[in-house]
């Protein structure tokens, strides 16, 4: 029992000096230059479950609580930085020349192993600022476009999937793809978001149709509120003329339960938008009124 005790005393110690070293460089004057020292304390935190010998139930309330900072940009400093733990990453030194603006932009990307050595020899140049490097991205993006309609289409599908998921742990969500309803998988969800990873009920639902009449996956979505905690529904469309369709559809009473109040329906090309502001230095107030009201 005493060398239980003296184990858990000195993970205490450890998770102290972790916590005051974090705070000391989330300060306004070092959080930009010192971002990948931030990242590699959060990770240790985070690794570690330092949050947890400090009385924190989970990392998230650590960040908020004790830290005292924003949890999806703390969430994005440890991410950037376990890229370093990556052995087809770059060097520490390549990605501290990028530069924390910059690595926000490549994050994703690079967490997927879709970053080319050109393309990490681009980022890191101080003439390439973080505009051009976006516009490279785009151009990057352009090139991968499926040229088929039908694997354009599941192309599509796919990315508004993992840009509907990205917001969702911006925005601090834990989120999943291809969610499966129950054991037997009667359904399963384009996108979830949850409060947290073992949360068993969810916060917002998304499916993405490409085609109207929308009849497998309305039904999908009344389900989710119904046995997922009342969460909120989103229903994603290709275009302005498919959201009309389904607005009048779900008005008219014929979809399952009273869905006219609990769904929202985007284009993609408006989750797009959101996912790209996201990445703006401005307001929010988009996200809020859409997600979090």
């Amino acid at each position: 029992m005493g060398a239980v005790s003296q184990t858990s005393a000195l993970n205490r110690g450890d998770a102290e000096r972790n916590r005051d070293d974090t705070i000391r460089l989330l300060q306004v004057k070092q959080r930009e230059r010192d971002f990948l020292e931030i990242g590699r304390l959060l990770y240790e935190c985070y690794e570690r479950k330092y949050f947890a010998a400090l009385g924190y139930r989970s990392f998230k309330e650590y960040v908020k609580v004790a830290l005292k900072t924003d949890y999806p940009a703390a969430t994005r400093d440890r991410r950037i930085y376990k890229l370093t733990t990556d052995p087809s990453a770059p060097s520490v030194d390549t990605i501290r020349k990028i530069g924390k603006g910059k690595m926000r932009l490549l994050l994703r990307r690079a967490e997927r192993g879709q970053v080319t050595p050109e393309l990490w020899s681009q980022a890191q140049m101080k003439s390439v600022t973080f505009a051009e490097l976006r516009m490279i991205l785009k151009r990057y993006k352009s090139l991968g476009t499926a040229t088929t309609a039908a694997a354009g289409a599941a192309s599509r599908h796919k990315d508004i999937q993992e840009k509907i998921k990205e917001i969702g742990e911006e925005l601090g969500k834990y989120a999943h793809l291809e969610y499966p309803s129950d054991p037997t998988r009667q359904y399963v969800f384009d996108v979830v978001w949850k409060a947290f990873e073992q949360a068993s009920g969810a916060t917002h639902v998304f499916e993405v149709c490409w085609q109207s009449p929308f009849k497998g996956d309305l039904p999908k979505l009344w389900y989710a509120y119904k046995n997922l905690g009342q969460p909120r529904l989103f229903l994603v469309v290709a275009k302005e003329e498919e959201k009309r369709k389904a607005e009048e559809l779900v008005s008219s009473g014929a979809t399952a339960g009273n869905m006219a109040q609990k769904l929202a329906i985007l284009t993609a090309h408006h989750v797009e938008q959101l996912h790209e502001e996201l990445f703006k230095q401005g307001s929010l107030q988009e996200f809020v009124s859409l997600f979090i009201k």
